[in-house]
């Protein structure tokens, strides 16, 4: 199995969520908070693989995909919020 490196993750995900057209700043302050996320997760997996205790180890794993599948969700209903507000105003515009 081949793992991809953290940079070729940044450029599927720069491909992925950065728009084409976005200056300088917008990808570099992307690519930081890219890269800040990277740095967290690494620091929780170190804790996790440090812990002693398997039955802690699993669940903190479960706790941290709950989160982050929580996460997820809210992203999701906030873009589904901001299509259906911009929806709204066009159809009141009309």
């Amino acid at each position: 199995m081949s793992i991809k490196s953290i940079e070729q993750d940044w450029e599927f995900y720069k491909s992925k969520c950065v728009p084409e057209d976005s200056g300088e700043v917008q990808v570099c302050e992307t690519r930081m908070a890219f890269e800040a996320g990277c740095m967290i997760m690494f620091e929780k997996m170190v804790e996790i693989v440090d812990c002693s205790d398997e039955d802690v180890c699993c669940a903190e794993f479960n706790k941290i995909s709950k989160e982050i599948k929580l996460m997820c969700k809210n992203r999701l209903l906030a873009a589904a919020n901001d299509i259906l507000s911009k929806f709204k105003q066009g159809v009141r515009n009309d």
